[in-house]
């Protein structure tokens, strides 16, 4: 944001003599105070580009990283609002920077707290990329969706028994109940042990190393299970829709504190380039 803004600096240069003076004065005060510019450099440091996540917000682009990203950038403003604040208000301006641009900078800043809290309450903080995957919403966040996690949970558990009764059933030690999108749930066993199935197993298909079947059981949990593992992905999609429907209604605030940032960032960038290169 801040190179982005430098460049807009460059191509649009000041024509106002008391704006040029303004944030001149910002640089050097930033300069002239080497643990404000430490501070601000550091909290700025890493922060996600504000600019573009509101942008693919407001398009319906943005996925679950993305908004994690936006939170990330948005804890750390009460600690930028924080520290750009004048230590003491008996301070002389010249030395706090009241009425200067960092002051208003400061004023301006909105800590966007109440929209962290939503992505926080909301969002997992590791949530994968693609939004229709599931794994996105927090537990807690919505009863319907906590009750679905449930009965999936109960299906996993199912298939897990299901697992340790054949292999006692059937003496096979390595038989396995997997999935693929192709077959569904099956049981997978070595050839070598085919001899062992019982009757009721019902064949589905034969690899190179290994026989697949389906019992009456696993056919009948499998609709129920599947169903269910889709109507969780589902529900999460549409929350999240929601959660970002949410968001976006805050882009106004948003930008305004992109727009703060990115000064923040140019101007101390600014400072740091005097303080090296004298």
């Amino acid at each position: 944001m801040g190179a982005r803004l430098v460049k807009r600096w460059i191509q649009q240069p000041l024509l106002d003599l008391a704006q040029i003076h303004a944030r001149l004065d910002a640089v050097e005060e930033f300069h002239r105070d080497l643990f404000l510019r430490g501070d601000i450099r550091k909290l700025l440091d890493g922060l996600y580009d504000v600019e573009r996540l509101v942008g693919r917000i407001g398009f319906g682009n943005a996925n679950a990283r993305d908004l994690i990203g936006l939170k990330r950038a948005l804890v750390r403003l009460p600690q930028i609002k924080a520290r750009l604040r004048p230590p003491s208000p008996s301070l002389p301006p010249s030395v706090t920077g009241e009425g200067g641009l960092l002051h208003q900078l400061e004023q301006q800043l909105d800590e966007l707290q109440d929209v962290a809290a939503l992505i926080d309450r909301a969002i997992v903080d590791d949530p994968p990329i693609f939004i229709r995957e599931g794994g996105l919403i927090k537990s807690g966040y919505d009863a319907a969706l906590d009750e679905l996690r449930e009965h999936a949970t109960r299906g996993k558990n199912w298939l897990t028994e299901l697992e340790e009764y054949e292999r006692e059933r059937t003496g096979i030690k390595s038989l396995r109940v997997r999935y693929n999108e192709v077959f569904g749930y099956f049981i997978e066993l070595p050839r070598r042990d085919a001899h062992l199935v019982p009757k009721d197993y019902e064949r589905r298909a034969t690899i190179s190393h290994a026989e697949r079947y389906v019992t009456p059981e696993l056919k009948s949990q499998e609709t129920h299970i599947l169903a269910t593992q889709d109507r969780v992905k589902d529900l999460e999609y549409d929350l999240f829709v929601q959660v970002r429907r949410a968001v976006a209604q805050h882009s106004a605030r948003l930008q305004t504190a992109a727009r703060i940032l990115a000064q923040l960032d140019a101007l101390s960038a600014l400072a740091e380039c005097a303080a090296r290169y004298n």
